[in-house]
């Protein structure tokens, strides 16, 4: 069976820093070895009858164990193929919400880490991560990060 999913991804930027947020998936038992144990933006499968920005507000709850505020949409879907599965990836850059935060990773993931472009460009990701990190990078020189999505 061929399923087409919709997915949204929060793309979390330290303007500080100048890094992006990434978790690094390491899930046991996960049937494609080919998608595990590498670094990757949060996010995940849009349920049933939930909003994209609801979407992605509880999957960094889940994956993350933080509060994020969902600042605009990246003007590009992305694409993703693998075997039976179609990802449409819709990607938001997002700001924690809490000064004092603290992430908790669920089972998905083993670690996390604060990277900057050039650093994404060298680590084992998932496909599309440093395109992602390309069009974030974009809108935030631009300023868009400060934009609320409605």
């Amino acid at each position: 069976m061929k399923i087409i999913q919709p997915v949204v991804i929060g793309v979390i930027f330290s303007k500080d820093a100048g890094k992006f947020l990434l978790i690094h998936r390491f899930e046991k038992n996960l049937k494609d070895s080919a998608y595990n144990n590498c670094w990757n933006f949060p996010g995940g499968g849009v349920e049933f009858g939930e909003s994209l920005e609801n979407s992605v507000i509880r999957e960094l709850k889940e994956e993350l164990g933080i509060n994020i505020v969902v600042n605009c949409l990246i003007p590009k879907a992305f694409s993703s193929v693998r075997e039976s599965w179609h990802g449409i990836l819709i990607c938001y850059i997002c700001t924690i919400k809490d000064h004092c935060y603290t992430i908790k990773l669920n089972e998905e993931s083993d670690k996390f880490g604060w990277f900057t472009l050039k650093q994404i460009k060298k680590l084992p990701t998932l496909p599309l991560a440093y395109e992602i990190a390309q069009e974030a990078k974009q809108l935030l020189e631009m300023g868009v990060h400060t934009v609320k999505v409605i």
